[in-house]
């Protein structure tokens, strides 16, 4: 009898990981957009690769995404840990910044897939309308209030 590796056979073993992330080019320019918006051009820059997993890989498998990392570290710290470190701190204010960057990226995306026009003030009352006819969705109309 002889052994696999006299045959010459080879045995591969495939363990599925996690899917890549994936950025839709229309998602990030939205997601970019609204960050633009709420932070400033000066407050974006584009995050090194990680080479951590994440399951929101499987996501933008079935709709269009983008991943977006948010700064949660106060530059007044002494210590700064990374994400899953056990000291790891998140200055609280980042959050309302990500909330407001995500919501604005709803509204801008939401208002180009109805083809509405989407006026928002800074009392935060809004309003949406038909657009005409010719619209393609260019203008953001959005008026933020931070």
């Amino acid at each position: 009898l002889k052994s696999a590796r006299e045959e010459g056979r080879k045995a591969l073993r495939y363990v599925r990981g996690v899917a890549p992330v994936e950025n839709d080019p229309a998602a990030t320019a939205v997601l970019a957009g609204a960050a633009a918006t709420v932070l400033g051009a000066d407050g974006l820059f584009e995050a090194e690769q990680s080479w951590g997993g994440d399951s929101f890989g499987w996501f933008t498998r079935e709709v269009p995404g983008s991943y977006l990392r948010l700064g949660t570290h106060n530059p007044a710290w002494e210590h700064r840990a990374e994400l899953h470190h056990p000291s790891f701190r998140v200055d609280e204010r980042a959050i309302g910044i990500g909330a407001a960057i995500l919501a604005l990226s709803a509204l801008i995306w939401i208002r180009s897939a109805s083809r509405c026009r989407l006026t928002v003030t800074a009392s935060g009352a809004s309003s949406m309308e038909e657009a005409p006819s010719d619209w393609v969705g260019s203008d953001v109309g959005i008026t933020p209030t931070w």
